[in-house]
């Protein structure tokens, strides 16, 4: 399993982390993927790793902006 860990910020509330997690879903294959406005991230759970600058174009779609990206396997 390989976990990803964005920092994003931007997201104000359970609305916004929802708005992030919808378009990981919807533009990724992960098993799970979580978000969290007081902690400015984003984790996500995949079974393969997946393109760090895909990730930043989906999130930053979205509205927010992306720092530092951790791949952990």
């Amino acid at each position: 399993m390989v976990k990803t860990i964005v920092t994003v910020t931007g997201m104000a509330c359970p609305k916004c982390e929802a708005r992030v997690n919808d378009a990981i879903n919807k533009n990724f294959q992960v098993s799970s993927v979580t978000s969290s406005h007081e902690e400015n991230k984003t984790t996500i759970l995949s079974e393969a790793s997946l393109d760090q600058e895909a990730i930043k174009d989906v999130i930053t779609k979205t509205g927010y902006t992306v720092g530092e990206i951790c791949v952990t396997e």
